[in-house]
C-alpha cells in the first residue's frame, strides 16, 4: 500500500511540475494606438531589454534575448504615411513597394510572406538560405510599423536553431485589445 501510494504522489508531483512548466509568460511591449498593446506570449524564458526611452523617442526599441542564440531585436514606431493601416490594406502594388524597400540592403533577397497564429501578416525577408547573418520580418499594425532582426552582435551566420528563435518570437507577437 505505502508503495502504491508513494508511486501515485511521485505521478502527481511530476503532472503539477509538467502545467507548472506549460504556463506562458505576457510582455508588455507597447501601446499601439487607442486600447490597444503590443505584447509577446512566450512559453520558454526569455530576457526583454528596452534599449531605448519611448517617450523621448517616439518608438519602442526591445532586444528579446535567450542564452546561447542570436538576439530579436523589435522596433515598434507610429507611422504617419500607414495611419490607420495594417499590412493586408497595401495590396498587392503597396506591398511590392514594401518589399523592394524592405529587401534593398540584402544580397540575393529572399522574401516570404508569413501569418503568425494570431493572423498578423509578415513579410520576412533574409539574404540566402545559406549564408544568412541577418533575418528581418516586417509588419504593419494600425498603422504603427513594427520590425523584427535576428541577427548575432558579431553578425556571424544564423543557425537554424537562431532562426527558429526568431520565428518563436515573431509567432509570440500578439495585439491585445484593451478596452473590450
Amino acid at each position: 500500500m505505502k508503495k502504491i501510494l508513494t508511486v501515485l504522489l511521485a505521478a502527481m508531483l511530476l503532472c503539477a511540475a509538467a502545467c507548472c512548466a506549460a504556463e506562458s509568460e505576457t510582455i508588455y511591449l507597447a501601446d499601439v494606438g487607442e486600447g490597444c498593446e503590443a505584447v509577446l506570449v512566450v512559453e520558454n524564458p526569455v530576457t526583454v531589454s528596452f534599449l531605448n526611452d519611448e517617450v523621448a523617442t517616439g518608438f519602442v526599441y526591445a532586444k528579446v534575448s535567450r542564452e546561447g542564440l542570436a538576439d530579436v531585436h523589435i522596433v515598434i514606431a507610429k507611422s504617419e504615411v500607414a495611419e490607420g493601416m495594417s499590412l493586408a490594406d497595401l495590396g498587392e502594388e503597396g506591398m511590392a513597394i514594401l518589399k523592394e524597400m524592405v529587401s534593398e540592403q540584402y544580397e540575393n533577397p529572399i522574401i516570404e510572406e508569413k501569418t503568425s497564429p494570431s493572423g498578423n501578416l509578415f513579410i520576412e525577408v533574409c539574404s540566402n538560405e545559406e549564408e544568412s547573418e541577418i533575418d528581418t520580418m516586417l509588419t504593419i499594425f494600425e498603422g504603427y510599423i513594427i520590425t523584427m532582426d535576428v541577427y548575432r552582435e558579431d553578425f556571424s551566420k544564423l543557425s537554424e536553431a537562431d532562426k527558429a528563435f526568431g520565428e518563436e518570437i515573431l509567432y509570440a507577437l500578439w495585439f491585445n485589445r484593451t478596452n473590450e
